[in-house]
C-alpha cells in the first residue's frame, strides 16, 4: 500500500507519483547457531551455512528496497476578507468576511538510488505534471487531502551526487500545490 500518490492525466495517459516504503526479501527465513560458531539459515532458495563467519554453500537471497516519502509537509488556508472604508474620523474600515481561500501544501522528497528510486524518472513525472498544468488528486493513506483537485505551482531540485557517467544517484525536491476548484455548472 502506498503512503499516498500524485495522481493526474495528461490527454490519456496517467501520471502518478507515488509515495511508498516497501521492503522485500526472499531472504533468511530462518537461523539456527550452533555454539555460536556455525550458524546455519534456511532460506527461501536454500541453506546457507556459515562457519565463525566464513560462508560456505548458498548465499541467502537478495533484497529489494524501495522508498520514497515525503517530508516536512506544510499545510496553509486562509479566510478572504473584505475591508469597507467608513467615512468620518475616528472611524475604522469595517472587515467582512467573504469565503475561505485556497489551500496550498508544501512538502520536500528524497530521491536516491540507494532507496530503490530512480531520480530522473521521478523528476520527469513531477516536472511533467507541473509544466503541463495538470489538475491531480492528492491522496495520504488512501484518502483524499481535500474535496477539491491540486495543482503543482513550484518544484525546487536540490542536484545532490552523480556517477562518474553523469547519472543522477540522489535529489532533495520541494514541491508546492495549490488547491484548484473547479467552476460550478451552469443549468
Amino acid at each position: 500500500m502506498s503512503i499516498g500518490v500524485i495522481s493526474g492525466k495528461l490527454d490519456s495517459q496517467t501520471i502518478e507519483v507515488v509515495f511508498q516504503s516497501s521492503y522485500k526479501s526472499s531472504g533468511i527465513e530462518n537461523t539456527y547457531s550452533i555454539g555460536g560458531l556455525v550458524n546455519v539459515s534456511q532460506t527461501s532458495s536454500g541453506l546457507a551455512v556459515s562457519v565463525a563467519g566464513i560462508s560456505v554453500g548458498k548465499k541467502a537471497a537478495s533484497t529489494s528496497v524501495k522508498v520514497m516519502t515525503f517530508d516536512n509537509l506544510q499545510r496553509e488556508g486562509d479566510g478572504r476578507w473584505a475591508t469597507h472604508e467608513i467615512i468620518g474620523q475616528d472611524k475604522k474600515p469595517v472587515m467582512e468576511f467573504i469565503g475561505p481561500g485556497l489551500e496550498t501544501l508544501s512538502f520536500s522528497i528524497m530521491l536516491n538510488t540507494m532507496l530503490g528510486i530512480t531520480p530522473v524518472d521521478e523528476l520527469k513525472k513531477i516536472r511533467k505534471l507541473r509544466d503541463n498544468g495538470v489538475v491531480c488528486t492528492f491522496t495520504i493513506g488512501g484518502n483524499a487531502v481535500t474535496s477539491n483537485s491540486w495543482v503543482i505551482t513550484k518544484l525546487s531540485e536540490t542536484h545532490k551526487s552523480y556517477d562518474n557517467k553523469g547519472n543522477l544517484l540522489a535529489a532533495s525536491v520541494n514541491v508546492s500545490l495549490s488547491e484548484y476548484v473547479k467552476l460550478p455548472k451552469e443549468s
